[in-house]
């Protein structure tokens, strides 16, 4: 190893990245990918297995991140590739720590697809690339890496892991499978508004509870249910007054304690979006300065102008939204409904950044 390595893993951040692949098959684990932390050039990236370090990813040439990422001056994303012949390696998680001056500045996590893992049926590939943009096993990592990101903020912040769970916009369970396999005590439900997701959910995904809701609140949901709220790539497709309308449903509906995750399309992933936007003025002048990481960012507001078409043979372009917005204003609208407890940049997917609410146990 090329540094002494003392701090808890889930006490460095998460940076904005990619696994492409990630497989352990034949006693060989194998993956590639890519990360990047704003403000950082990282060097190299250690490899950990199951907490432990395990050796030196490979870099990697990506043209097409560096491409994508060509806003960052002061920034510098690091392709990686890996594969471990070992028997007895057994691996649930991986994690790829990046490293800058010797020093850990984040990681790409997520854990090993098992073979139980792969007992329940895949959506039909249309159904799952309208909800989720990939099928098959590119499914099956993409939805197993957004739930590590939710259960290491489970851990990081005490979030009780039993009582009852919403999948608010579950769409075709790519995050609900892992769940109903790996957290039974949970009683899941899961609601979205794609009626062909929800009876696909409940034909195929056993244990679990799922319907279909209507566009805007209410639901049928009694008052103070719910242990724990998920929202998914949800706020990224509702205007502020959708919203604003939800955010006092989602209070309605958590227990007293209850904890409510909900990721956004925050600064990251709007200057990935688009690349050739660029700061003017006195903005444009303290970049270069100071450097992509400590300007302040070119996304000052929500913006919801953008329509999305994904949904359009059932839900109004004018409704389903393609949203961004700013760190300061999701946590503005979320204190207004529930005590903001962290907010995570790229803490969901590598792309979309976490806001991690609770609702007073008392007052409310």
């Amino acid at each position: 190893m090329e540094f002494e390595f003392k701090q808890p893993l889930l006490t460095l951040k998460p940076v904005a990245g990619h696994f492409d692949s990630l497989e352990w098959r034949d006693g060989t684990l194998r993956g590639h990918g890519w990360l990047f932390a704003l403000g950082k050039r990282p060097e190299s990236a250690t490899l950990f297995v199951n907490g432990q370090a395990v050796g030196v990813v490979r870099p990697e040439s990506r043209p097409d991140v560096e491409e994508a990422c060509r806003w960052a001056n002061d920034s510098q994303p690091l392709g990686f590739r890996f594969e471990l012949s070992n028997a007895a390696l057994a691996p649930k998680r991986v994690d790829v720590v990046a490293i800058s001056n010797k020093r850990p500045i984040g990681r790409l996590s997520s854990y090993v697809l098992q073979p139980q893992d792969r007992e329940l049926p895949l959506p039909p590939s249309a159904l799952a690339e309208r909800v989720s943009g990939v099928s098959g096993e590119h499914f099956l990592v993409q939805g197993l890496k957004m739930f590590t990101d939710l259960t290491d903020v489970f851990l990081r912040y005490g979030i009780p892991t039993t009582g009852q769970l919403l999948d608010w916009g579950c769409g075709c369970g790519r995050v609900a499978r892992y769940f109903l396999s790996r957290l039974p005590a949970f009683r899941l439900t899961g609601c979205d508004i794609d009626p062909e997701a929800i009876e696909w959910c409940g034909e195929n995904l056993p244990g679990g509870v799922f319907l279909k809701v209507k566009l805007s609140p209410p639901t049928p949901f009694e008052d103070n249910t719910f242990q724990v709220i998920l929202a998914c790539s949800v706020l990224t497709h509702l205007d502020r007054e959708a919203q604003a309308a939800w955010l006092a449903e989602i209070q309605r509906l958590l227990a007293p304690g209850g904890y409510f995750l909900a990721s956004t399309n925050a600064e990251f992933a709007y200057r990935l979006k688009h690349p050739d936007v660029r700061p003017t003025g006195w903005r444009r002048w303290l970049e270069r300065v100071v450097g992509t990481s400590r300007a302040p960012g070119l996304l000052r507001d929500i913006d919801d102008s953008m329509p999305d078409p994904n949904m359009r043979w059932f839900v109004p372009e004018t409704v389903y939204r393609m949203v961004f917005q700013p760190k300061r204003y999701t946590v503005q609208l979320c204190s207004r409904y529930l005590r903001v407890v962290a907010y995570v940049p790229c803490g969901l997917d590598g792309f979309q950044d976490l806001i991690v609410c609770q609702k007073p146990k008392t007052g409310v």
